[in-house]
């Protein structure tokens, strides 16, 4: 669909702090499938990895390059993908658990 778009895959530590994140911020506003989905959250990190592997797989089926990125990576990685300066400021981190 767009060939010359650059691929970010943005990650978290580990599926099970995706899948916390997802019950504790989603499922919030779903609440009718928050207790169901909540009891077992392995699906939630099979998603998780599965969307991943998809992703690289994809890329690599059209030879295209993935920069796996996680927010405490900062803007470095990004800007260097996406060829502009970095700021000259802190990457923001406003999307704290504490914070929602």
């Amino acid at each position: 669909m767009y060939p010359d778009a650059k691929i970010l895959l943005n990650q978290r530590r580990d599926p099970t702090t995706c899948a916390q994140s997802f019950n504790e911020g989603v499922m919030f506003f779903l609440s009718q499938l928050r207790a169901r989905f909540q009891r077992n959250q392995d699906w939630l990190e099979d998603a998780y990895v599965l969307h991943n592997q998809w992703v690289r797989d994809e890329a690599a089926r059209r030879g295209r390059p993935v920069l796996e990125w996680m927010p405490d990576n900062g803007w470095e990685p990004l800007c260097e993908l996406l060829v502009v300066p970095v700021p000259n400021m802190p990457f923001p981190h406003n999307n704290e658990r504490t914070n929602l």
